[in-house]
């Protein structure tokens, strides 16, 4: 998962670092995948620094931080990251 958003040192501690980039931008209506993807997200220790980065560059599609992007645009449009994020912990 690659951008050139400021600093992305944090990106070595990734969960999905080393994981196949396909999984985090499933199909539309791939609610399995992402599924996979957001578990794998739910495991990571800089999810936070993720959903920022992704919450910052609104072009990111696919999983991000744990959130789609569909929720993704909830988040800046209601301003609830932790609703989504917690929503997205529960499926």
């Amino acid at each position: 998962m690659n951008t050139n958003t400021g600093d992305q040192e944090w990106r070595l501690k990734a969960a999905c670092r080393d994981l196949p980039l396909a999984l985090f931008f499933p199909a539309k209506g791939q609610q399995t995948e992402s599924a996979k993807a957001k578990a794998v997200c739910r495991r990571c220790l800089v999810r936070t620094e993720c959903l920022d980065m992704a919450l910052s560059d609104m072009s990111n599609r696919g999983i991000w931080g744990g959130t789609s992007f569909v929720d993704r645009i909830k988040i800046r449009r209601d301003g609830k990251v932790v609703a989504i994020v917690s929503e997205t912990d529960t499926k």
